[in-house]
């Protein structure tokens, strides 16, 4: 299964224009859009290593915990397994540069939510078992409120999809430097 969120950004309008006069004088942009993914994937590795600009919420005590129990309470947050960090991929055309994950639980961890009430099973063993002596074949579990932690360099408050204040920097930089080497203002 496959799953594919993608965001549009505005608002970079100077460096829009000279890109746009760029275009219309039918340059190729490629290797601008190339610079612009890959500065958009520094900007997510950037955020999985300080875990969020801005600071990611905290995990619940009980998760760390768990963590902490289970031998996984060292690893940073979103990178117990590392899949979801090392899943970021960019790809860019004549016009666009992206970056994003095709794993299934990024779409949550991005955005945030509400996970479905669903019931959990015992696979390895006759029954579950918790920390007090509690024992049981199966629990139902509500679902989870999972908190936003953007590790992708934009944020989506209001629902207007917005560049992080360094990603957008960073990728104003990158374009910049291209104009420069095309002989064009900024």
């Amino acid at each position: 299964m496959s799953t594919s969120i993608q965001v549009e950004i505005d608002g970079l309008a100077s460096v829009q224009a000279a890109l746009q006069r760029m275009v219309d004088q039918s340059q190729d942009l490629t290797p601008l859009m190339q610079s612009v993914a890959g500065t958009l994937l520094a900007e997510t590795e950037s955020n999985f290593a300080a875990q969020g600009r801005p600071s990611w919420v905290p995990l619940l005590e009980s998760t760390r915990a768990s963590r902490a129990a289970k031998g996984t309470g060292t690893g940073k947050m979103l990178q117990v397994t590392g899949r979801l960090a090392s899943s970021i991929t960019t790809a860019h055309s004549n016009l666009t540069a992206q970056v994003g994950t095709n794993v299934i639980y990024a779409a949550i961890h991005q955005f945030g939510g509400q996970t479905a009430p669903h019931t959990i099973a015992a696979k390895y063993a006759k029954a579950l078992a918790w920390p007090g002596g509690g024992f049981a074949k199966s629990v139902n579990h509500p679902g989870s409120k999972i908190p936003a932690r953007p590790f992708l360099p934009f944020t989506s408050e209001g629902g207007v999809p917005e560049l992080q204040p360094s990603a957008q920097a960073a990728v104003i930089a990158t374009a910049n430097r291209f104009i420069q080497r095309m002989g064009g203002a900024t």
